[in-house]
């Protein structure tokens, strides 16, 4: 019996996310239905991380429900026990780009408007289910920030503290990628596989980085990417700004 292509496919696409995600059978085998539902995990991690913003009213045990309509109740149990560290590492992504942009006036305007902190979500959820051995569902949720923020970072990408991205749109980041802390990418930039990118670095607007590289400590700018100043001066300038706008941050984060 020949199976036609389209069943075909979506029959595959089912036993993949039985297999790698460990979804209830009860999601049902409309690809779809299944993304929505992925959806609304995402849209309930933005609620309970900053409510102000996204929505108040969510609790770790509907959250823990809806993650076990896509995921194994085990991977459910780790997601909701990493929610301190990962509202930790988001709030040092928020007063990152606060840091590296002189245009913003407050963390609400950057949680609020600000793509960079959409797209970090979505990816520290996918970065932790990664880890966790789901490799499909992690896809699902970082393309779904690459469609609304114009940032495609791949889940299996390891990202440091205080990152941000500057503007955002065309920016890609990809699976093997290691970036470092207290690093800024501008709009538009490209940082390829395999490449090592250390802490206090910042990538310019349009900037491609090669696969494979490892950058030392500085600005990196052109095509192919290029230093154009060292890492002390990258440094010392963030230090600065990092000083500045501490006691602000802790008075908003308290």
């Amino acid at each position: 019996m020949i199976i036609p292509f389209a069943l075909s496919a979506k029959l595959n696409y089912v036993a993949e996310l039985k297999l790698v995600g460990g979804c209830d059978p009860a999601v049902g085998t409309d690809a779809c239905v299944f993304g929505n539902k992925v959806e609304e995990v995402i849209n309930s991690f933005r609620s309970i991380l900053f409510p102000k913003f996204y929505g108040e009213g969510m609790t770790e045990e509907l959250l823990y429900a809806q993650l076990c309509r896509i995921i194994d109740k085990k991977a459910a149990s780790s997601m909701i026990d990493y929610l301190p560290e990962l509202k930790e590492q988001l709030e040092m992504d928020v007063e990152a780009a606060y840091n590296g942009d002189p245009a913003a006036e407050s963390y609400d305007e950057i949680i609020c408007c600000y793509p960079v902190i959409k797209a970090m979500i979505n990816y520290r959820v996918a970065h932790k289910m990664l880890s966790l051995g789901i490799s499909l569902i992690p896809r699902i949720i970082t393309e779904k920030a690459h469609s609304e923020t114009g940032i495609d970072i791949h889940p299996a990408a390891s990202i440091g503290h205080h990152f941000t991205i500057d503007h955002g749109t065309g920016v890609v980041i990809g699976a093997t990628c290691i970036i470092g802390n207290n690093v800024i990418i501008g709009m538009g930039a490209i940082v390829m596989d395999n490449t090592t990118v250390p802490d206090g670095t910042i990538i310019a607007a349009g900037a491609v980085v090669p696969a494979g590289q490892k950058l030392e400590p500085g600005i990196w700018a052109g095509i192919p990417a290029r230093k154009i100043k060292d890492g002390s001066e990258a440094i010392q300038a963030k230090a600065h700004a990092n000083a500045e706008h501490y006691l602000l941050y802790k008075t908003w984060y308290e």
